[in-house]
């Protein structure tokens, strides 16, 4: 079995969370050419702002076993590399983390 077969067997969906930045343009790019039929799903701000817990639970329904999830979002240190953006990045990976627990069994 290749590889193409075996991740298209395991996943039917991958989830890339701050798909417009630099990391999560090139790695949609990357996900579409090599597992082709695979269907990719991209979320970025404004849409989806994973600091408010809400609109981290607006991503469940995309969220199963089936579903891989890829974070490349976060705030980047050209807004400011200091206490607030850190604790803005961890609170981003707890929301998502508090949904995966929720939705996936």
């Amino acid at each position: 079995m290749t590889e193409t077969n075996s991740a298209s067997r395991r996943f039917r969906r991958v989830v890339i969370l701050g798909q417009t930045g630099f990391i999560g343009t090139r790695l949609e790019q990357t996900v579409r050419l090599r597992w082709p039929g695979l269907e990719v799903v991209g979320c970025s701000l404004p849409a989806v702002d994973l600091t408010k817990a809400e609109d981290a639970r607006s991503l469940a329904h995309l969220l199963d076993d089936e579903t891989a999830v890829v974070m490349c979002a976060a705030i980047k240190r050209q807004f400011g590399d200091t206490q607030e953006a850190f604790i803005k990045n961890v609170t981003m990976v707890m929301h998502l983390c508090d949904v995966l627990r929720e939705r996936v069994v």
